[in-house]
């Protein structure tokens, strides 16, 4: 898979959802158009990376900044960091998948010195270590293993963080993407729809 076979493969849905009737392209934006493909294909791919399952992307592993404040591990984000995969902190008898958010019941019941998590149940929430967004990991440890998902910025990325089963679905959502830059909403909805089916069939 490469950013030239995205392009190509979006252009045919495009075209087989009659692009060049429902979009009513100027001849220099139907030139064009394959520069507006190519230009989305990093918001598409963090979309469909942001809920496929991980088992479909290439991860990163990292081993960063950790700091142990009352009871719980602040692990600093690397600046690529889009979503987790797992944390695993040396005393926790299972990795977290999971992050939860900071203003949720469950950081407040596990800030309670009488139901806070322990080892088999840990919890990971979204937080801040006093500089930047960290993971707030309870109960504390040393971290042992970090792997995220992580940001794309461009094509190529793209071509190395997704696997094949992904190709599909970030091809409906970019020619979605650029349904939208023309300002067709009806169309655009349909192939997120199409997204939605692709995912579920994975």
């Amino acid at each position: 898979m490469t950013a030239q076979d995205i392009t190509t493969k979006v252009r045919a849905i495009m075209n087989e959802a009659g692009a060049e009737e429902t979009l009513t392209l100027l001849s220099e934006d139907t030139v064009k158009l394959d520069t507006y493909i190519e230009s989305v294909i990093p918001d598409a791919s963090n979309l469909v990376l942001s809920v496929a399952p991980v088992r479909y992307i290439n991860t990163k592993s990292a081993s960063p900044a950790t700091a142990i404040v009352a009871g719980s591990t602040f692990i600093s984000l690397p600046e690529d960091f889009s979503r987790l995969a797992y944390v695993q902190l040396a005393t926790w008898t299972r990795a977290v998948s999971e992050v939860l958010l900071l203003n949720s019941i469950e950081y407040k019941v596990a800030k309670n010195q009488f139901t806070k998590p322990g080892v088999n149940k840990p919890l990971c929430f979204f937080s801040y270590n006093g500089t930047d967004e960290a993971l707030e990991c309870i109960p504390s440890s040393t971290l042992s293993q970090f792997i995220y998902v992580p940001t794309i910025s461009t094509s190529a990325e793209a071509v190395t963080v997704l696997k094949q089963e992904l190709f599909l679905p970030v091809c409906y959502m970019a020619a979605s993407l650029v349904y939208n830059i023309f300002e067709n909403q009806p169309m655009s909805n349909n192939m997120k729809a199409v997204v939605t089916d692709l995912l579920k069939q994975l």
